[in-house]
């Protein structure tokens, strides 16, 4: 079934809660093993403990198995039978540790070979199953207890709080309508402890076992516009039944089932659950969110988690009913985080079936859940309690590791209040019965000098008992100590008294005390540079000096503050970070161009010789020709052969870079007249990319430069002196990175790109085309950013035409030339910054 509503909520609840601690309860009843005996109708399944466990039992489907969860118990370090016979009730059995509201739980999931019949008790330290080969009809409704739930749901908390009471009477059955589904409670006077669910067919029910509470007897009812028809009630042995008709007979619906304080809920979603094929996955994403790391696997549908191993330096679970594509198959390095490699594999022995693995770096507690087709792998790692008052300082040139690191003096750090909570109410209440009071709340033993005196106020609700007395005690002007279990309280100025007094003595005897030179090697820093913060730390007698040529730090003083010399060092002394940056700067250009021309024109003539003379005396003969000569008609200074000599061109108005032309020449017998006419086009496109990629290696805080290009010299005449100026076009990166205690990396970057222009000159020298970028940003170890880039386009019309003539609609063309061009730039800045000594420096770390 898919997670509903009500599982959603309970499991969002047990991932936030399992999330804000930062240390886990141990589990105390550790599992030693789990046995699978064969027997003569089935299986025997043991499961051995150092304790008698508690346990709750839940059947699945698809594929049929069994879920025993153990609260308090832990499984860790639990043997599992492998390799088991192929022709064993049980295929395969794997253990999975998470936390519930109340603490630790372990699970075990039996992957069964059809459906069987069950049987479960407990001995002294065991719990043990008896599974047999099912030989009746579904619809007997064995008195086998499993339950059934949705296959793949998210984890829902079984166990009730330390405060509410256990049931042990069903007070009756309710049903109503919510959410176009239905809610079913099974109302009792407390928290069930333990209960089974099974679901029957022919027809379609679901029955309910409630152990350890009994009933006023057998009854029935019914419910109208629900999910569920009906509820009938009867007692066993050690128990109760309450087994639920649904309404419709074909097809159990949708469910989920969540224990109470009062009671359980089952919420129906009215939907009848479908069989479905084998989904594929899609996306896959690994992404840093609210301190923890978070792996998304898109499943597009509900799939069956399992876990395959859960060891501290690597975790594995399977995907029943998902299939991996190709392209996916594979590891995917990551880079910062617990997590150094995810791995997404087929099962060899399952069908349907994806492995999903973790490598780790670091030990982690993680969470699983699944909603709207999406499977969720939340990892964090373990971080030590938020203590109070706490003036511990971050170097600030701080390792890229992973693990935290801190600097402290002892006993600066205070502790964090632990103790249990309690509310108090007093007023003009004598101190010292205060005290005392405190003292019985929390189990401690006090001692109580004779100058503490007075009264105290105070109303205080639900404070750790140790905050409760500090507050009380900085109220009087009072202060505490602990030793061995014991709290002593005195005046604080008795106990500033006594520390100064332990001061001087603690001065006295470092004075008497021999001191001792030790040599501390220093692999990474340079030890002159840590000697100002090493003779911090030393005594008025100790001394600091270095050897240069051996690295090493020469230290003389008592023999416990050169332990706090070489810790210090130690700290300090971790493996520069080395940072390859690597710039792409990609370029593209697009042109195009489009241009229309024509020319035409001719001669008339009127004289003797062509027989058509004016007839006037003057003038006799009269001769009119174009005058606008094409001179491109010429080559080499002589006509081009079948191009009429001159042209006598009226309109000279031709496309530029002729690619295509057609002319047209008329004449007359006796050379009376004559027209030439051209029409030409041309049309040019062109594209072009440049990728200008420098990379460069350096330290971490230290400056980086690579560059490549030419000098461009470019004479300078001044007071009768050649001198020579220099110009640069080069290819330029210029970067400073820092690493962030994180892994991140804060550059401040300058990129340029500068170019020589042969098309553009001034005298001999060209002119320089430049390109730069310069800023600061900052990039996750590995990741991609963009800096910036530059878009430009050009369009432009251009028209050449005869004065008025041209400008006449539609005649005009036949007096003017059109040239259309669109020109695109486009300039973008890539950086990538990445750690290459990472896993030594993690390691050294470590």
């Amino acid at each position: 079934m898919r997670p509903s509503n009500l599982a959603t909520a309970a499991f969002t609840f047990l991932v936030a809660s399992g999330l804000a601690h930062a240390e886990e309860t141990p589990a105390g009843n550790r599992i030693d093993a789990v046995d699978v005996m064969p027997t003569d109708d089935g299986v025997e399944i043991t499961i051995r403990g150092e304790q008698r466990p508690d346990y709750s039992l839940f059947k699945l489907a698809s594929p049929t198995r069994v879920v025993i969860d153990m609260p308090g118990a832990d499984v860790a370090s639990t043997r599992v039978p492998t390799g088991l016979a192929p022709d064993s009730l049980v295929s395969s059995v794997t253990t999975t540790q998470f936390r519930g509201k109340n603490g630790p739980v372990a699970r075990v999931v039996l992957v069964l070979r059809g459906e069987v019949e069950l049987d479960a008790k407990q001995a002294a330290r065991s719990v043990v199953l008896h599974a047999r080969r099912a030989v009746v009809s579904p619809a007997a409704s064995p008195t086998a207890s499993p339950a059934a739930a949705a296959s793949g749901s998210p984890v829902i908390e079984l166990t009730g709080s330390d405060e509410t009471a256990v049931a042990k009477r069903l007070l009756g059955v309710e049903a109503r309508g919510q959410d176009g589904g239905t809610v079913v409670h099974l109302k009792t006077d407390g928290e069930v402890a333990r209960y089974e669910v099974e679901e029957a067919v022919a027809p379609a029910r679901l029955v309910v076992s409630i152990y350890g509470v009994t009933a006023a007897g057998g009854a029935e009812r019914t419910f109208d516009q629900t999910a569920i028809a009906g509820a009938r009630i009867g007692k066993r042995d050690d128990h109760v039944r309450v087994v639920l008709d649904v309404r419709d007979q074909g097809a159990m619906p949708r469910y989920d089932v969540a224990s109470t304080g009062e009671g359980i809920a089952i919420l129906f979603s009215g939907i009848a659950e479908a069989k479905t094929a084998a989904v594929e996955l899609g996306a896959v994403s690994f992404d840093k969110k609210n301190g923890f790391w978070r792996l998304r696997l898109d499943t597009g549908g509900a799939v069956t988690v399992r876990t395959v191993k859960n060891a501290p330096d690597e975790k594995i679970i399977g995907l029943d009913g998902a299939r991996v594509p190709q392209h996916l198959l594979g590891a995917r390095g990551l880079r910062g985080g617990p997590v150094a490699d995810v791995v997404l594999a087929r099962d060899e022995l399952r069908a349907d079936s994806a492995r999903i693995k973790l490598a780790l770096v670091a030990d982690v507690e993680h969470s699983l859940w699944q909603k709207d087709g999406v499977v969720y792998w939340d990892v964090r790692t373990h971080e030590p309690a938020i203590a109070r008052g706490d003036d511990r300082v971050q170097p600030s040139a701080a390792p890229f590791s992973t693990a935290p690191v801190t600097l402290a003096q002892q006993g600066l750090a205070a502790a964090a209040y632990r103790g249990k909570k309690i509310t108090i109410d007093l007023q003009d209440a004598d101190i010292v019965n205060v005290i005392r009071l405190i003292g019985d709340v929390s189990g401690k033993n006090v001692v109580v000098a004779e100058d503490v005196k007075g009264k105290v106020t105070l109303k205080l609700k639900n404070v750790p008992w140790d905050q409760a007395l500090d507050v009380i005690l900085k109220t009087k002007d009072l202060g505490q100590e602990t030793r061995g279990g014991i709290i002593r309280v005195v005046l604080q100025s008795k106990l500033d008294a006594e520390r100064q007094a332990r001061l001087a003595l603690q001065e006295e005897r470092e004075k008497k005390m021999p001191t001792t030179v030790r040599l501390i090697p220093v692999n990474y820093a340079v030890a002159k540079e840590l000697q100002p913060q090493v003779k911090e730390i030393l005594s008025a007698r100790g001394k600091v000096a270095s050897d240069e040529r051996t690295n090493v730090l020469v230290v003389e003083d008592i023999r416990d503050n050169l332990d706090q010399a070489e810790r210090l060092v130690r700290t300090l002394d971790t493996q520069t970070p080395q940072v390859l940056i690597e710039a792409r700067m990609v370029e593209g250009s697009t042109n195009f161009t489009r241009t229309l021309g024509i020319q035409w024109g001719g001669g008339l003539f009127f004289s003797q010789r062509g027989g058509n003379p004016t007839g006037l005396v003057f003038p006799s003969n009269v001769g009119l020709v174009g005058g606008a000569d094409d001179q491109t008609a010429l080559v080499g200074g002589q006509p081009t052969p079948g191009v009429p000599f001159p042209p006598n061109f009226a309109v000279n108005l031709p496309a530029q870079n002729i690619t295509s032309s057609v002319g047209l020449n008329l004449g007359s017998l006796g050379n009376f007249g004559f027209l030439n006419a051209r029409l030409s086009a041309a049309e040019s496109a062109g594209q072009a990319k440049i990728i200008s990629a420098p990379r460069v290696t350096t330290l971490n805080n230290k400056r980086a430069r690579i560059t490549q290009g030419v000098d461009i010299t470019i004479p300078v005449v001044t007071a009768n002196t050649l001198t020579v100026q220099v110009v640069k076009a080069a290819l330029t990166l210029d970067v400073t990175p820092h690493v962030t205690a994180d892994g991140s990396i804060l550059m401040a970057l300058n990129i340029q790109n500068n170019v020589p222009d042969f098309t553009q000159r001034t005298g001999d020298v060209p002119a320089v085309q430049t390109k730069e970028a310069e800023t600061e940003m900052l990039v996750p170890d590995g990741d991609t950013a963009v800096i910036g880039g530059i878009y430009t386009r050009t369009q432009g019309e251009n028209t050449q035409q005869t004065p008025f003539l041209g400008s006449i609609p539609i005649l005009g063309w036949l007096f003017k030339s059109y040239t259309e061009s669109d020109n695109r730039t486009e300039m973008l800045v890539f950086i990538t910054p990445r750690i290459v000594n990472r896993s030594a420096g993690a390691g050294g770390a470590q």
